[in-house]
């Protein structure tokens, strides 16, 4: 699901993620225990200058908009579970104004 999401992604210039870009393709496994949820450190991202980090949706958001996404957290950085969101994890660069 996630490299559909990047495939479709990848087709625009820069692609921002609620400040951020992506640097790699990696996939990047969200962990769900209990009522929480997070990803796995940066081991996994491709390029070292990418960061991973857990982003969420709404359930019924446009899966293809990058627009959509909004940042929950750092890597290895547990937080609560919402009613009704889509978690997924990528490598990024935060964007530098």
């Amino acid at each position: 699901m996630v490299k559909r999401i990047f495939t479709s992604f990848k087709k625009k210039a820069i692609v921002i993620l609620d400040g951020y870009k992506f640097c790699s393709t990696s996939k990047k496994k969200v962990i769900y225990d209990n009522d929480f949820v997070w990803c796995e450190g940066n081991i996994q991202c491709k390029d070292k200058a990418c960061s991973a980090r857990l982003f969420s949706r709404d359930e019924d958001a446009p899966q293809n908009e990058p627009d959509s996404w909004e940042f929950e957290a750092k890597s290895n950085i547990k937080i609560r579970v919402r009613e009704s969101r889509v978690y997924h994890a990528f490598c990024v660069n935060k964007i530098k104004l």
